[in-house]
This record gives C-alpha cells, sequence and structure tokens, in this order.
C-alpha cells in the first residue's frame, strides 16, 4: 500500500513539473546591415529580443557557405561581451550559432559583428586588361531563426552605384549604392530560407590573400626581440586574360583590379627594417614613422592581377622591454598574431615563438580558438646541443587584421644563471684559442737541433 502511495505521488509530481511552461522566446526586431566595399565583408545584426521569463541560451542559424567563412566575430547584450559558439547541425545546409549566457531581463538586445572572407566571388572569373571588376554576392533574405519575429530588415552596402543586377524578389529595393530589403512582418520561425538575394556590382577594392604566412619572434635575453615574416601572396580577384601592356599600365588607361602598392604596420620603436624577395633587396619599399606607430608602404617587383602571385621576407627587431615584462624569473611576451599588412586575408597562419635557451614551463594565451599547437626545439649559435631553444608554433586559418584587436601572450620561466652560459662560452673559447697558440708558437717540431753542421 506504501508503494502505491509513493508511486502516485511521484506521477502526480512529474504531472505537476511537466504542466509548467517555457519560456517563449520572441525576436521583436531583426536588423542586418551587409558592407560589401572591402573583400572582407562585415555583417553587423542588431536583433531586440523579448522572453516571458529569463533564459540562459540564444540562437540562430547561418547557412554553410556563410559559417565557413567566418573568421572573427563579436557579440554584445546589454553592453557586455558574450561568446558566440558554433554547434553544427544534422542537416547539410544550416549551422547553429549559439549564445549561452543568463539573461534576466526580458526584453534585451543581440549585437552581432561578423567578418567574412572570400564570399565576394568574381563574376566574370576572367577579365581582360582593359575591363573593370565584378563580382557576385549572395545572402538569405531573412535570417533564419527558432523563434518568430515580428518584423526584420536587411541592407547592403555596396560601395560603387555601377550595379549590373539585384535578385527580384519581394521589399527588395536599390537606390544608388544601397540595397534595402523589407521590412517583412510576422515571419515564422524556420530552420532555413530558401530565398537567396543575388547582387551583381562593380568592386573597387584590393583582394589581396595571403595564401600562406609564418611569423617568427625571437627572444632575446639581451635587449632585442628579432621579428621576421615570409609571406605568399596570391591575387584572388578576377585572373586577367590575355597579354600584359605595360605601357597602358603606366598611362593608367588599363589598370582593371590591379595594385601595386601594400600597406604594412610596424611597430613605433621597430629599428633595421628590411623588406626582400627571392632575388634580393627590394628598394622601392618606404618607411614612414607615425605617432603610434610606423608606416611601411611596400611596392612588389611588378603590379598584382588577378592570379598572380609572388612572395617576400619583411622583418626588424624590438626592444626586449616594449614587448617582455617579467616578475622575478617568470617573463611575459605580448604580441600581435595576423601579418603586419593591412587588409589581408590570411588563409593560413604561422607564428613561432622561439624563447631563450633555459626557458621552461613555456604556456599560451589567446583571445580566440587556435587549429594547432606544437613545439620543438632550435639550435642556434652557441647553444648548448642538449638544451636548445623552446620553439612554440601555433597555427590558425582564415586569419584577418580584425584579430590584431588582441595580443596573444606566452608565460615561461628563466633562470637568470643562463644569461652567462653564452657569456662564459665565449670567453671559455676566446681563452682556449689564445692559450692553444702560445703553446704552439713555444713548441718545436723540428727533428734536428737547428744548428747547420759546418762543412768540413
Amino acid at each position: 500500500m506504501l508503494v502505491v502511495v509513493l508511486l502516485w505521488c511521484f506521477g502526480s509530481l512529474s504531472l505537476l513539473v511537466s504542466s509548467i511552461p517555457s519560456a517563449v522566446i520572441q525576436n521583436s526586431k531583426v536588423e542586418q546591415k551587409w558592407d560589401l566595399h572591402a573583400a572582407i565583408v562585415t555583417l553587423n545584426m542588431d536583433i531586440t529580443v523579448t522572453t516571458t521569463e529569463p533564459v540562459t541560451e540564444y540562437a540562430w542559424y547561418f547557412p554553410h557557405a556563410l559559417a565557413n567563412q567566418l573568421s572573427y566575430s563579436s557579440a554584445f547584450i546589454s553592453g557586455k561581451t558574450v561568446n558566440v559558439n558554433i554547434v553544427p547541425e544534422d542537416s547539410n545546409d544550416q549551422v547553429k550559432l549559439m549564445v549561452n549566457v543568463p539573461i534576466s531581463d526580458l526584453t534585451w538586445t543581440l549585437k552581432f559583428e561578423g567578418h567574412f572572407t572570400h564570399l565576394l566571388i568574381p563574376f566574370p572569373s576572367e577579365m581582360t586588361q582593359m575591363e573593370d571588376h565584378y563580382v557576385q554576392f549572395t545572402t538569405p533574405l531573412r535570417l533564419s531563426s527558432p523563434y518568430a519575429t515580428t518584423t526584420q530588415t536587411l541592407s547592403l552596402k555596396l560601395g560603387s552605384s555601377d550595379v549590373k543586377s539585384v535578385t527580384k524578389l519581394e521589399g527588395v529595393k536599390r537606390s544608388g549604392s544601397r540595397v534595402t530589403c523589407g521590412p517583412y512582418k510576422d515571419v515564422p520561425a524556420d530552420k532555413e530560407d530558401n530565398e537567396k538575394l543575388t547582387v551583381h556590382f562593380h568592386h573597387r577594392g584590393k583582394f589581396i590573400t595571403l595564401t600562406s604566412v609564418t611569423k617568427e619572434f625571437e627572444i632575446s635575453m639581451y635587449g632585442m626581440v628579432s621579428v621576421e615574416e615570409v609571406d605568399e601572396l596570391v591575387h584572388t580577384g578576377a585572373k586577367l586574360k590575355g597579354g600584359f601592356s605595360r605601357i597602358d599600365y603606366d598611362s593608367e588607361r588599363a589598370r582593371g583590379n590591379s595594385y601595386d602598392t601594400l600597406t604594412a604596420i610596424l611597430p613605433r620603436r621597430a629599428e633595421n627594417v628590411y623588406y626582400r624577395d627571392i632575388i634580393g633587396n627590394i628598394t622601392t619599399s618606404k618607411l614612414r614613422k607615425e605617432s603610434k606607430f610606423q608606416h611601411l608602404s611596400l611596392r612588389p617587383r611588378f603590379p598584382m592581377f588577378g592570379g598572380w602571385k609572388t612572395q617576400w621576407y619583411m622583418g626588424y627587431i624590438v626592444p626586449t622591454e616594449d614587448v617582455l615584462y617579467h616578475n622575478g624569473s617568470t617573463f611575459q611576451f605580448m604580441a600581435l598574431f595576423p601579418s603586419h599588412v593591412v587588409d589581408a586575408t590570411v588563409d593560413e597562419m604561422t607564428v613561432k615563438v622561439i624563447l631563450p635557451e633555459g626557458a621552461k614551463n613555456a604556456q599560451a594565451k589567446f583571445p580566440w580558438s587556435l587549429d594547432e599547437e606544437s613545439e620543438t626545439t632550435r639550435l642556434t649559435y652557441l647553444d648548448s646541443q642538449y638544451i636548445g631553444r623552446p620553439v612554440l608554433i601555433f597555427r590558425k586559418k582564415n586569419v584577418i587584421p580584425k584579430h590584431n584587436s588582441n595580443t596573444f601572450t606566452v608565460t615561461f620561466e628563466f633562470e637568470h644563471k643562463y644569461m652567462l652560459h653564452e657569456v662564459f662560452l665565449l670567453v671559455g673559447s676566446y681563452l682556449a684559442f689564445f692559450v692553444l697558440s702560445m703553446v704552439l708558437t713555444r713548441c718545436s717540431l723540428r727533428l734536428d737541433s737547428g744548428q747547420k753542421k759546418k762543412l768540413e
């Protein structure tokens, strides 16, 4: 009898819990603003949300074509920074973006900023030196959301009023270099929106794509840190069709989508700056000091047209006190991760931090995730064969200048006695050399006594 009563109470409690309604989430307003004037595309999205009770998560959907090219993102709720997690879905067409944070307000606004690469597709894919550069951009007309939306708008800033075509859909209007869509009322919750907006327009931006960048920081405890960057550049705009005419190019009548100048931002106290390619030094670079940084203008040996490639080396040294801080035997190195080249998209970025010999317990901290981390050792001048210098290697794909908004740090322990290692090695080597020289100059290796015999 007691068991029956307990089962009845448990069933009633379960029924009562299941009857409690969950929070109802509604998007009262969604605004999407795309900026397409540069090769790196930016999305600013404001979502005003109303709920019946506090929630701990919020989500929306992006097509794979957008999510795979998302390089950098940031989000704010009521002025506070929140993390955006990408969750793969069972569907092959969508991924879920989720914010996991307790929100006590019943009405709040999510501000999302995303930076995307390789979304502007050259069309046509090939062009002559005399033609203008046109691209296509495609985006869902409405945001895919698991919650119903009261009103929704979409706008595109093209950066050029020369527009060849815009998809004819309900509520789509164009005025000069702007395209506006909506407002759309009472949009139901939908995981996928099949309507796509495509814009075909003239684009004047530089398609600066560094397919591979290797950046090395070599830390010396004797006052300087050397930095070297190896860049491999490919112009990812429409490929040049036909021959190249230097005469037409120099007369500025036929430059197409080419560019002949790049810009790099270096630290204010950078010294011994060099810039060279596989042939040798390139003397057409210019270095100008500003109040907070140095402005390096780079000119490749030839103008860059679509599909053309080049490679160069760039380096400098900075005082150790600018990037290395310590408390006793604990040191902290701080630096910027991406390439120095402005407005460049990096497909594969490799950063190597070469620590001084004797460093141990190295730990790195990044404000965003990495694709790969590894560690090795390197032997350089005056290093011991059995110790070597620890080298931390970090790799990340799809890197843009926006990643420079935060520095990465490497913390390690280093005993000051190791600073005397190279000094004693040098002193000992010179002392051994001079002692050996003195011994050899005072030794006679002749077999006779050195006195000539008199002829009888």
